[in-house]
């Protein structure tokens, strides 16, 4: 009796039942997919933190006439409309905390050598593997490991450098 009363009320109600499946289905859908896009978000930042994980220190190799970036990941941010995931950066070479576009390499006293002694031109072909016309040139673009040397230890890159090392033994 009972299914045949749900039965009839389909029946007599079977465009409005039509019409609320077609909501529910659509309502699910549309949670779904953005449950996905979420899930997506979150996996596109642990992989962002696990490959700058705060307190690494990194090169990195800008794809203008500039100096090289060796310094310490500080913080991890998040910018424009799509939130994508950017790191901070303390650059001993500049003294400054700068915003990470490039891709970054651990840091490690030979590539910081190579790198350094590289002209700018050299260093793009290299990482970037491409020739390129610099829209800008700066002229106090540091060419050598001596200077480069000299300018991180100013500004205290190789005792912060040790100083993590020690942390990270004891």
């Amino acid at each position: 009796m009972k299914n045949l009363i749900i039965a009839m009320l389909k029946f007599v109600f079977r465009k409005s039942c039509a019409s609320i499946e077609k909501s529910a289905y659509n309502i699910g859908y549309r949670k779904a997919k953005q449950d996905s896009i979420d899930e997506h978000e979150k996996f596109k930042n642990v992989v962002f933190e696990v490959n700058h994980p705060i307190g690494e220190f990194i090169i990195a190799v800008p794809n203008e006439h500039q100096d090289i970036i060796i310094g310490q990941i500080v913080a991890h941010d998040t910018i424009g409309k799509s939130n994508s995931p950017v790191a901070w950066v303390r650059d001993y070479v500049r003294g400054e905390d700068v915003m990470l576009w490039q891709k970054a390499y651990p840091y490690n006293e030979s590539l910081a050598e190579v790198v350094s002694d590289l002209h700018p031109f050299n260093r793009h072909v290299l990482f970037y593997g491409t020739e390129k016309k610099f829209a800008t040139v700066d002229e106090n673009t540091i060419i050598g490991w001596g200077e480069m040397k000299d300018r991180l230890a100013h500004n205290g890159f190789f005792k912060a450098y040790e100083e993590s090392k020690e942390a990270i033994e004891d």
